[in-house]
């Protein structure tokens, strides 16, 4: 192709990014029959909080271990499976082909678990059939860039801590010192003596995490200091801990970039594979290598509301909200 037809294809592909993360509704049979592609980004199930302190009075509740999908968590993916299937009926093959389909989770057990769970509901497969279950790549978490934005960057640590050391996080620290005190001393968890310093806000968004988690999942005998106001202002925090991380360029680069490159790269490939295949079929008196090879039709990758906050953040499309837990994002492109 010539250097302006990948120019105007690499514009047609952000093109589909930005739209695709921007639309909501429920796709009808007319407008996926002519889809080529479709990629989902879903955030993993419902979990157990992946923190505790020391009056925490649920301690001994969650007996998979923390940071675990729970069983609400797995039916939320195995309902997500039946509806993508659904939806994109005559897109994905109705038997998995290592050619065709392919699932991606980041390393954690949540994740990896969900995608099993989302590809039973795809597959139809019954619970015992564990045979024969497709295959679910991953990576080891700390050299994971694409989907977990923990993965070791010496440079994003540094220009963070930068950030975090900016007059406006300390301003909003210095706003919150009632209220860190507040959580230091209803959780006996230990925060830095001047709770003005924006150190305070990492054992803040450590205690924000299972506090969500039990008003979210309705927990019963919740303590009866987490009111909502309490509640409301642990998410609010967690809120501003994704947009704090990703909220410059030179940040997002680094960890919602790689991601929204890749996805370029995926329809980029299947892309090109339509136009040789139109070739192909336009010239069949031409000699041709053979056809064999990669044609992904589908791609599922499992992964977090930290890698989708990135990504949102990268496109310019991040409002502060975010999917729930159990949800996916849907990226398609017609040729």
């Amino acid at each position: 192709m010539s250097r302006n037809i990948h120019s105007r294809l690499f514009s047609f592909i952000v093109y589909l990014l930005i739209y695709s993360t921007l639309a909501v509704k429920v796709n009808t049979e007319e407008e996926t029959k002519d889809l080529i592609m479709v990629f989902i980004l879903c955030r993993h199930g419902d979990r157990s909080p992946v923190h505790t302190f020391p009056t925490d009075p649920f301690r001994k509740l969650w007996k998979m271990g923390y940071g675990q999908l729970t069983a609400y968590g797995a039916k939320q993916h195995h309902e997500l499976g039946q509806m993508i299937r659904k939806r994109y009926s005559t897109l994905i093959p109705e038997v998995y082909h290592k050619d065709e389909v392919l699932f991606r989770s980041s390393g954690t057990e949540r994740t990896l678990m969900s995608a099993n769970n989302f590809i039973r509901g795809l597959y139809q497969l019954e619970k015992e059939s564990t045979n024969h279950l497709p295959p679910v790549f991953s990576r080891l978490v700390n050299e994971d860039h694409l989907l977990k934005m923990s993965s070791k960057c010496p440079k994003f640590k540094r220009l963070f801590n930068n950030l975090m050391n900016s007059s406006a996080v300390f301003q909003k620290a210095y706003s919150l010192q009632d209220f860190f005190s507040y959580l230091e001393r209803m959780t006996g968890y230990t925060f830095p003596k001047d709770r003005s310093s924006p150190e305070n806000f990492y054992p803040a968004w450590r205690l924000c995490d299972p506090i969500t988690i039990w008003v979210e999942q309705g927990l019963p005998s919740i303590p009866k200091w987490v009111t909502n106001d309490v509640y409301q202002k642990c998410a609010s925090l967690l809120d501003f801990k994704h947009y704090i991380r990703f909220s410059e360029p030179h940040l997002t680069r680094l960890r919602g970039g790689p991601l929204a490159g890749h996805l370029v790269d995926l329809f980029r490939e299947r892309i090109n594979r339509e136009l040789k295949t139109k070739h192909q079929n336009n010239h069949p008196d031409e000699n041709h290598h053979s056809s064999e090879g990669l044609h992904r039709r589908f791609v599922a990758y499992f992964a977090h509301d930290s890698t989708l906050a990135a990504l949102m953040s990268h496109l310019g499309v991040y409002n502060g909200d975010l999917l729930q837990v159990g949800g996916s994002w849907s990226f398609s492109g017609k040729f």
